[in-house]
């Protein structure tokens, strides 16, 4: 999501090397938190920040030292228990799994999980982790877009689609509208 928005502080750089520095923020997040030279976690102390700096998707999914304020429980499996698989190969491929000892769990193509979401916030918020989801509004009706997700997302177009679809909400449109109409997202 936070490629998508104007004026997120993501991480620009990979700190992999777990040495993080200054220049490798974002300008955002280097003038909101001024990150630590030595890694430490950010203090979010109100007097510590740039008030009404931090960005949405900090503000929502949290950050070192900054609670998040979605919370997303384990997703059942409701559909064909025949839909889940251990596997140590994927396809015709192995990914060294059988050299490391590793087994991967995979579902079939159309299996369906049932899970929730806890918003702490406003409808702008839910409207935020809804456009998140993939989910989008045509003449005031919810379309449902695949997301990538997972570890194999970009490797085999076979895995990480992932469609959303929320139930027992009335609002997701008008949330999604004054969200997209608030932030303007890219995409």
């Amino acid at each position: 999501m936070e490629e998508s928005l104007n004026n997120t502080c993501h991480i620009v750089t990979d700190t992999s090397s777990g040495q993080n520095k200054k220049s490798e923020y974002s300008k955002k997040y280097n003038r909101t938190f001024n990150p630590n030279e030595q890694g430490r976690s950010e203090d979010f102390s109100e007097d510590s920040f740039n008030k009404g700096e931090i960005c949405l998707v900090c503000d929502l999914f949290g950050n070192t030292g900054l609670a998040s304020r979605v919370s997303f429980s384990d997703a059942i499996l409701t559909s064909d228990p025949n839909s889940y698989v251990v596997s140590e190969k994927i396809g015709n491929e192995d990914f060294e799994t059988k050299k490391k000892g590793g087994e991967y769990e995979l579902v079939k193509k159309g299996a369906v999980f049932e899970g929730f979401i806890v918003i702490r916030g406003n409808g702008i918020d839910k409207g935020a982790v809804y456009y998140g989801m993939g989910i989008r509004c045509k003449n005031d009706e919810e379309e449902y877009r695949d997301i990538l997700l997972g570890r194999f997302k970009y490797r085999n177009q076979n895995f990480g689609r992932v469609r959303f679809k929320i139930k027992n909400n009335s609002d997701v449109c008008k949330n999604i509208k004054d969200f997209v109409s608030k932030y303007k997202p890219k995409i």
